[in-house]
């Protein structure tokens, strides 16, 4: 993770200025890097909800990804770094309701940088695409069916974004012919898909040290874009921290080691990534170049791990400010939490203050766990997430999972007795026995309906327990 941008205190707002506005969902540039060699950059993308829509799903079918395409421009027009074409997300049903809160990290496979760890290869070698953290990380190749590339315009001589509607063709590795990263002045921005610009930024400057002095507006706020970064962006990455992002000063930029495809980019981030997820982000006040929040309580650390079949969570807290309670909330989707207890603060402190929770029934799989901080006056402010996996089932796991089509594979080092599969309130679905010795079981879950599941193998001295989520 990059080094913690410290949260200044927020300034003093009325919303009265932000009434009538409706900031619409789509999807932002969280992060972008140009790789510590040659062409090893991606582009992670956080999915934002609105004013009317804080929770939920969005559509990103047809959506634009692109580099600059001319809006963004030097004096006397110049306009540095443009490749031509664009990107498309396909008409997908994978893509017509992501979570609001989810990254998209979009990388240049045909130069990938060995050091990323989340790519996932097929039995040829090729990178596929992949969800990970409960439905809330998509990695993809440039290769995935889930893109689309247009290689006509935009182009040194249109900024068109028009296309025949279910004509693009797949990408087939070509990242530098539609979306190449410039080092000496480029761009990179959403659009929706008509085309309209949603988000970006420019960044770096051109050789001659001039910056871009031309940029699209935000049509919400009625304000520009702007420079991320305006050195030599060669091996850097620039990333959003927090606090309103249609404002360069809430972005930074560090040297391309840093960069963190598929996490939260900053401390600072993770809390605003969290506070999107669980609707609680307060979209009404992004017309305005607010600090990072100043929360009621410094959280120190909020930590857990599995112990004797128990889930033990420990928090401790530098200072507390009007801190009524603190109540501990468990997800299995990151979607839909539920409280397990409330332990009482300590109101006003200057001293450090340690907490503890025992969940002493955890579901299987994987559990999300949370604090949600509640002040005397009511206003609450939740944590960052901590993952537990609740999973005893030795060297034994399911293919692709979360599931999007009818079937997947259960993989087994050793044969269980018998497996069962059970719906989230404990019902018995499938079962099946004589299982012969390790291998692949291809398992068809055409008849579940979307939701979480989990399944149980059954060895001579142990129970495993795997989660399976269908989308």
């Amino acid at each position: 993770m990059k080094r913690a941008v410290l949260p200044a205190a927020i300034a003093a707002l009325t919303t009265i200025f932000f009434t009538g506005i409706s900031f619409a969902q789509g999807i932002i540039v969280n992060e972008i890097s140009q790789g510590p060699a040659g062409a090893q950059e991606f582009i992670e993308l956080l999915v934002v909800g609105s004013t009317t829509q804080a929770t939920g799903t969005v559509d990103l079918r047809d959506w634009i990804i692109d580099d600059n395409n001319g809006d963004f421009q030097l004096a006397g027009g110049v306009a540095p770094g443009i490749a031509n074409g664009h990107f498309r997300f396909a008409l997908n049903d994978t893509l017509a309701a992501v979570p609001i809160g989810a990254l998209i990290v979009i990388y240049n496979v045909a130069d990938p940088n060995p050091a990323w760890t989340f790519r996932q290869l097929n039995g040829s070698g090729q990178d596929i695409m992949h969800i990970e953290n409960g439905g809330y990380t998509y990695y993809m190749p440039g290769t995935s069916t889930l893109l689309r590339a247009c290689s006509g315009t935009p182009n040194a001589t249109s900024t068109s974004y028009a296309y025949t509607a279910n004509t693009i063709p797949p990408l087939a590795a070509n990242w530098t012919g539609q979306i190449g990263l410039a080092n000496n002045g480029d761009a990179i921005q959403t659009r929706r898909p008509d085309g309209t610009f949603f988000h970006g930024f420019g960044f770096s400057t051109p050789a001659i040290s001039n910056p871009f002095t031309v940029f699209p507006n935000f049509a919400e706020v009625g304000l520009p874009s702007f420079n991320g970064y305006t050195g030599t962006a060669a091996n850097t990455v620039v990333y959003l921290d927090c606090g309103s992002y249609y404002y360069g000063s809430r972005f930074a930029n560090a040297t391309a080691a840093n960069e963190t495809p598929g996490a939260a980019n900053t401390t600072d981030n993770t809390t605003l990534i969290n506070s999107i997820r669980s609707g609680v982000f307060q979209y009404s006040l992004l017309g305005t170049d607010v600090s990072c929040q100043a929360l009621p309580v410094s959280l120190l650390y909020f930590n857990g791990h599995l112990e004797e079949e128990k889930v033990q969570l420990h928090w401790a807290t530098a200072s507390e400010t009007n801190n009524l309670q603190f109540t501990v909330q468990r997800s299995t989707d990151q979607k839909s939490w539920n409280d397990l207890c409330s332990l009482p603060g300590n109101g006003f402190s200057r001293e450090k203050k340690t907490y503890r929770y025992t969940d002493a029934t955890p579901m299987p799989g994987t559990s999300f766990y949370r604090l949600e901080q509640e002040d005397r006056d009511g206003a609450k402010t939740y944590s960052a997430v901590v993952a537990i996996q609740n999973n005893n089932a030795d060297d034994a796991y399911l293919y692709p999972n979360p599931v999007t089509g009818s079937r997947c594979k259960l993989f087994v080092s050793a044969s269980p007795l018998k497996l069962a599969l059970y719906d989230i309130t404990g019902k018995e679905i499938i079962l099946k026995t004589a299982l012969t010795g390790p291998g692949i079981l291809d398992l068809d879950i055409s008849f579940l309906r979307p939701g979480m599941y989990y399944m149980k193998l059954y060895y001579n001295n142990k129970v495993g327990t795997l989660p399976l989520v269908r989308n």
